[in-house]
């Protein structure tokens, strides 16, 4: 049994086009696959307490799913790569009991992307954040329940 709650906002083709236009690409075909891409690989380092994936440069690979001509990474597959480092840190199998994230902007083709985790006070809760080009695009609280 799950329960999942989604909230967002929809903007209307024009002022999405307009809002992101620089990010244009008339050969990007956005819905091209049957599934949601695999996360791509990227580099781990683990400093003090906070875990990092980072992303030298995000590839168009990882923006199928959605955004014909916009190459930008599908939040879900966001959401996966701040769920790998979670993960890692965990290192338990585990449930994920909840995840309540915000997303203001994407990790879009061709810039970096970093993913940062740390454990916050409670056992198996983490603050995940993602960045692209050094700019936060989105905060997420993961609570993983070890399972055994």
């Amino acid at each position: 049994m799950a329960h999942l709650r989604v909230t967002y906002t929809i903007l209307s083709e024009a002022a999405f086009k307009r809002l992101f236009r620089s990010k244009y690409s008339p050969a990007f075909a956005g819905l091209a696959r049957e599934r949601m891409p695999d996360p791509p690989p990227g580099k781990f380092c683990r400093k003090g307490e906070t875990c990092t994936l980072t992303l030298e440069v995000v590839p168009e690979e990882a923006c199928a799913g959605h955004f014909d001509h916009y190459p930008a990474m599908p939040v879900a597959v966001l959401m996966g790569q701040l769920g790998l480092v979670a993960e890692r840190m965990h290192g338990a199998p585990y449930r994920v009991a909840s995840a309540n994230m915000t997303a203001s902007d994407f990790c879009w083709a061709g810039e970096s992307a970093r993913f940062e985790v740390s454990p916050l006070a409670e056992a198996g809760l983490y603050a995940c954040t993602a960045f692209a080009t050094d700019a936060v695009v989105s905060e997420m609280t993961l609570q993983l329940q070890s399972v055994f």
